[in-house]
């Protein structure tokens, strides 16, 4: 987190580009954009923080302030940029892990008005954000209005839209990515899909992005620790979230935030289709229940299927995981999904000590029938 936010406050002395300075310069090796390693640290970082406090995340100090003084570094530092899409990007992404970590939702009303409160303060100490801002949304009310400056890249995306009817122009035949829609490979890049696909591909499109979606919430669901959960969680979030968010833009259901589309590329930009690689990866490699490699990982670290001893499980907690430890081996419990639901039960109540951990009523409560705790 450290680098990152480093790299966020030394791009604010680049060079401009567009009116931002939003990436820093490599000679010899291109550029690169800190605020996409930012959403990848806050990810892990927020995954370690709650997974080691998970069962504090109700109180100030544990569940909120820690996040509330990360987002607000990163937020500043972005804003100075500016950089208005990935900072609510990041403001998502946060808010999802914190939601999804128990972080209690009354807080979630105070950051709201906080929120607000920051929004005004913004205003009052960053001026020049505000004519940035206007013109968006002015644009986005009536792009016709500026058909050569402010709405160019809104009208552009909707004429490649409806230039796709059902069908499509077919792949490779986009008329609008030879200098009419601006940055067709990346900003507008659904825009151009539509044109080429049409609705059928721009609709199987939004499909392959809501079964990615299921898909990580199912690899989250079969975590074998809170870490791993939340890191299938943050990552698919984000993509997701980034899809959503560009498709919105594009299709002028929302202001133009300059969001891109990641998991699709029409440019030459190695970087950040590695970057992409490494979100997935990072997704791919979250040990899973009933997986003999997930398991394997699990058992070095010390995590769920691992021994009570190296666990440093003691009392009656290490008595009632040494019984279910040794159950788990003579094959006394059915494998498959029973044993994935126990294991998501035991991860999401904070009771993985068992029914003597500090919300082990709540693990009794919910063990399906047949299926009593040691």
């Amino acid at each position: 987190m450290g680098v990152s936010l480093a790299l966020l406050a030394i791009v604010l002395f680049m060079p401009e580009y567009n009116g931002c300075k939003r990436w820093i310069v490599l000679p010899g090796l291109g550029t690169l954009q800190p605020s996409e390693i930012a959403k990848f640290a806050v990810v892990l970082v927020f995954a370690h923080i709650i997974s080691l406090n998970h069962d504090r995340m109700q109180t100030f100090a544990t569940g909120v302030l820690p996040f509330m003084v990360i987002l607000g570094a990163v937020t500043v530092l972005m804003l100075l940029e500016p950089h208005l899409s990935g900072t609510l990007l990041i403001l998502g992404i946060g808010a999802v892990l914190m939601f999804v970590g128990g972080t209690g939702l009354k807080w979630f009303a105070l950051a709201g008005i906080a929120g607000a409160g920051a929004i005004a303060a913004a205003v009052v100490l960053l001026p020049e954000l505000v004519p940035y801002a206007m013109g968006r949304l002015s644009s986005w009310r009536d792009p016709f209005a500026d058909p050569l400056g402010e709405g160019h890249q809104t009208i552009q995306s909707l004429y490649a839209i409806a230039s796709g009817g059902a069908a499509g122009l077919g792949l490779g035949n986009s008329r609008q990515k030879y200098l009419y829609v601006p940055e067709p490979q990346n900003d507008f890049i659904f825009s151009i899909l539509c044109e080429e696909l049409g609705f059928v591909g721009a609709a199987l499109t939004v499909v392959l992005f809501l079964l990615l979606f299921l898909r990580g919430m199912s690899i989250a669901v079969r975590a074998r620790d809170k870490f791993g959960a939340l890191l299938a969680v943050g990552f698919v979030v984000q993509v997701v979230l980034q899809a959503v968010l560009n498709i919105a833009v594009v299709t002028n259901t929302i202001p133009n935030t300059g969001m891109r589309q990641r998991p699709f590329w029409r440019g030459a930009d190695t970087r950040r289709k590695e970057q992409c690689a490494a979100h997935h990866g990072g997704v791919g490699a979250v040990p899973r229940h009933g997986d003999a490699h997930g398991r394997a990982a699990s058992v070095r670290r010390g995590g769920f299927g691992a021994h009570p001893a190296k666990r440093g499980l003691q009392g009656p907690a290490g008595e009632w995981a040494r019984r279910h430890y040794a159950a788990g081996i003579s094959g006394q419990r059915s494998a498959g999904a029973a044993d994935a639901r126990d294991a998501l039960l035991a991860v999401l109540s904070g009771a993985a000590a068992g029914p003597h951990g500090p919300r082990g009523h709540l693990y009794a409560r919910r063990l399906p029938p047949g299926r009593a705790a040691h």
